[in-house]
C-alpha cells in the first residue's frame, strides 16, 4: 500500500518541492500552507507521516506536535532557526528535527525510517495481544 504523508510548510515553492520529491519517491503527499489547515486534513485522513515547518503563520510546528502527540505516525519538524531548545522540544513530542536547508533525499530517508519503526511497533503490539 502507498505510504501517505502531509507536508505543512507555509513557503509555497518549498512545500511544492518537498511534495514533488515525495511523490517521485512513491508516496501519496498532501500539502497544507498553515497549521490550521494541516490539523483539519489530519482529522479528515489517516497519514503515515507528517513534515511540519516550525515557523508558520498562526500556530507553530511545536503547537501542532503537541496537538498530535498521540498519533502513531512518523513526525519530522523542520526549521531554519534550529536551536537546542527547539530540537529538545521536538524530540520530547516524538518528532525528529531536521535543520533547513536540507536535501529532500534526507527527508525521504528519515520518513521511511520513522514509518518502518511505527509499523514494527504496531506489529509487536499485535503479537503481544
Amino acid at each position: 500500500m502507498m505510504k501517505s504523508i502531509l507536508i505543512i510548510e507555509d513557503e509555497l515553492n518549498l512545500n511544492f518541492d518537498i511534495t514533488s520529491a515525495f511523490k517521485n519517491a512513491g508516496f501519496e503527499a498532501d500539502m497544507a500552507l498553515t497549521g490550521e489547515v494541516g490539523l483539519k486534513k489530519l482529522q479528515q485522513k489517516k497519514y503515515d507521516g507528517i513534515i511540519i515547518d516550525f515557523k508558520l503563520p498562526g500556530i507553530t510546528g511545536l503547537d501542532i506536535l503537541e496537538e498530535i502527540q498521540d498519533l502513531q505516525i512518523g513526525k519530522i519538524l523542520t526549521s531554519g532557526f534550529g536551536s537546542n531548545y527547539l530540537k529538545e522540544e521536538a524530540t520530547k513530542l516524538g518528532a525528529v528535527f531536521i535543520d533547513k536547508p536540507f536535501e529532500n533525499e534526507k527527508l525521504i530517508n528519515e520518513m521511511n525510517k520513522l514509518i518502518s519503526q511505527k509499523a514494527d511497533k504496531k506489529e509487536k503490539v499485535k503479537i503481544a495481544k
